[in-house]
């Protein structure tokens, strides 16, 4: 859910998913706002973000549309994250991927392009 829909009610708009498409929950933090917390964080919003997954020609994956960063995992980090799922906390912002949801995005890129070599024409 984009968060498009979000506004909207919640209700899912009948799009269809870009190959790739990896939903992620971000978790919105700034400074307290109360007496009792001042000076701490406290979460102002959580929202469900769309994120693009793009394969490059050495087999790592970069993540586009991440608010705030752009992530690029190598092959050891993208199994970690197929088993275990992925936490990225700043002091304003907390990414929350998720295993299952990053298998499914994985499972729709279409493979990265292959160069091939054409035999040379003799006439």
């Amino acid at each position: 859910m984009s968060v498009v829909s979000m506004m909207d009610g919640g209700r899912q708009r009948s799009r269809a998913a870009p190959a790739g498409a990896l939903p992620i929950r971000c978790r919105l933090f700034g400074p307290g706002r109360e007496d009792w917390n001042r000076g701490l964080r406290e979460r102002r919003a959580t929202i469900l973000h769309e994120a693009e997954l793009r394969r490059l020609a050495d087999g790592a994956i970069v993540l586009h549309g991440i608010p705030s960063i752009e992530l690029r995992l190598d092959r050891t980090q993208i199994s970690r994250v197929l088993e275990h799922g992925l936490r990225i906390s700043s002091p304003d912002i907390e990414i929350e991927i998720d295993a299952a949801a990053f298998r499914r995005a994985l499972s729709a890129l279409l493979p990265p392009g292959q160069v091939l070599p054409f035999p040379a024409r003799h006439g």
